[in-house]
Protein backbone atom coordinates (compact mmCIF):
# COMPACT_ATOMS: atom_id res chain seq x y z
CA UNK A 1 0.00 0.00 0.00
CA UNK A 2 1.33 3.34 -0.85
CA UNK A 3 0.84 5.73 2.25
CA UNK A 4 -0.04 8.93 1.29
CA UNK A 5 2.05 11.99 2.97
CA UNK A 6 -0.42 14.15 5.54
CA UNK A 7 -1.62 17.26 4.03
CA UNK A 8 1.12 19.05 5.54
CA UNK A 9 3.68 17.40 3.75
CA UNK A 10 1.71 17.63 0.95
CA UNK A 11 1.33 20.97 1.28
CA UNK A 12 5.54 21.45 1.59
CA UNK A 13 6.08 19.69 -1.91
CA UNK A 14 6.83 22.25 -4.57
CA UNK A 15 5.22 20.50 -7.47
CA UNK A 16 2.09 20.50 -8.49
CA UNK A 17 -0.80 18.06 -6.93
CA UNK A 18 -3.99 17.06 -9.08
CA UNK A 19 -6.55 15.25 -6.68
CA UNK A 20 -9.01 12.78 -8.87
CA UNK A 21 -12.14 11.38 -8.06
CA UNK A 22 -12.21 7.79 -8.64
CA UNK A 23 -16.07 6.99 -9.20
CA UNK A 24 -17.55 9.12 -11.91
CA UNK A 25 -14.90 10.73 -13.29
CA UNK A 26 -11.68 7.78 -13.67
CA UNK A 27 -14.41 5.18 -14.03
CA UNK A 28 -18.02 4.74 -14.41
CA UNK A 29 -20.69 4.63 -11.98
CA UNK A 30 -22.45 1.14 -11.81
CA UNK A 31 -26.36 1.79 -12.23
CA UNK A 32 -27.76 4.81 -11.05
CA UNK A 33 -24.90 6.62 -9.31
CA UNK A 34 -24.40 3.96 -6.62
CA UNK A 35 -21.04 1.54 -6.36
CA UNK A 36 -20.36 -1.43 -4.68
CA UNK A 37 -16.93 -1.21 -3.01
CA UNK A 38 -15.92 -4.36 -4.04
CA UNK A 39 -17.05 -3.90 -7.62
CA UNK A 40 -15.52 -1.36 -10.38
CA UNK A 41 -17.39 0.58 -13.27
CA UNK A 42 -15.16 0.94 -16.95
CA UNK A 43 -12.81 3.28 -17.25
CA UNK A 44 -13.83 6.40 -18.96
CA UNK A 45 -12.54 7.30 -22.24
CA UNK A 46 -9.31 9.18 -22.24
CA UNK A 47 -8.80 9.05 -18.51
CA UNK A 48 -6.02 6.55 -18.28
CA UNK A 49 -4.32 9.29 -20.88
CA UNK A 50 -4.94 12.59 -19.01
CA UNK A 51 -3.27 11.03 -15.90
CA UNK A 52 -0.21 9.74 -17.86
CA UNK A 53 -0.03 13.17 -19.78
CA UNK A 54 -0.38 15.04 -15.54
CA UNK A 55 2.70 12.56 -14.56
CA UNK A 56 4.94 13.30 -17.66
CA UNK A 57 4.47 17.26 -16.59
CA UNK A 58 5.83 15.96 -13.10
CA UNK A 59 2.02 16.22 -11.34
CA UNK A 60 1.40 14.80 -8.13
CA UNK A 61 -1.47 12.53 -8.70
CA UNK A 62 -3.99 11.39 -5.90
CA UNK A 63 -6.68 9.18 -6.54
CA UNK A 64 -9.54 10.12 -3.87
CA UNK A 65 -12.32 7.87 -3.10
CA UNK A 66 -15.07 7.16 -0.32
CA UNK A 67 -14.66 3.61 -0.37
CA UNK A 68 -12.95 2.15 2.56
CA UNK A 69 -10.51 -0.55 1.18
CA UNK A 70 -7.68 1.37 0.07
CA UNK A 71 -5.40 -1.47 -1.26
CA UNK A 72 -8.39 -3.16 -3.41
CA UNK A 73 -8.71 0.61 -5.21
CA UNK A 74 -4.49 0.25 -5.62
CA UNK A 75 -4.74 -2.97 -6.99
CA UNK A 76 -7.48 -2.09 -9.45
CA UNK A 77 -5.27 1.28 -10.45
CA UNK A 78 -2.10 -0.82 -11.13
CA UNK A 79 -4.06 -3.93 -12.75
CA UNK A 80 -5.56 -1.55 -14.92
CA UNK A 81 -2.18 0.64 -15.23
CA UNK A 82 -3.85 3.88 -14.28
CA UNK A 83 -1.12 6.05 -13.29
CA UNK A 84 -1.36 7.46 -9.60
CA UNK A 85 1.21 8.30 -6.67
CA UNK A 86 -1.16 7.91 -3.95
CA UNK A 87 -5.00 6.80 -2.69
CA UNK A 88 -7.27 8.85 -0.08
CA UNK A 89 -9.92 9.35 1.51
CA UNK A 90 -10.73 12.01 3.56
CA UNK A 91 -10.20 15.43 3.48
CA UNK A 92 -7.16 16.15 1.24
CA UNK A 93 -4.51 18.74 0.14
CA UNK A 94 -4.47 20.01 -3.66
CA UNK A 95 -3.62 22.54 -6.07
CA UNK A 96 -6.50 21.34 -8.33
CA UNK A 97 -9.64 18.71 -7.99
CA UNK A 98 -11.03 16.70 -10.93
CA UNK A 99 -14.94 15.82 -9.82
CA UNK A 100 -18.08 14.67 -11.05
CA UNK A 101 -19.82 16.70 -8.43
CA UNK A 102 -17.22 19.48 -7.96
CA UNK A 103 -16.03 21.74 -10.68
CA UNK A 104 -18.03 20.45 -13.57
CA UNK A 105 -16.91 17.23 -15.43
CA UNK A 106 -18.12 15.83 -18.62
CA UNK A 107 -15.46 14.20 -20.54
CA UNK A 108 -11.63 14.00 -20.29
CA UNK A 109 -10.89 15.38 -22.99
CA UNK A 110 -12.23 18.95 -22.13
CA UNK A 111 -9.82 18.85 -18.75
CA UNK A 112 -7.04 20.96 -19.50
CA UNK A 113 -3.55 20.55 -17.37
Amino acid sequence: MFEPPSNDELAAMDKDIIAVDLDGTIIEYSGDRTWNPNEFGDIKPGAVNWLHDARELGKIIIIYTARDNQQLVEDFLLMNKIPFDYVKSGKLYYHRLIDDRGERFESWDKVIL
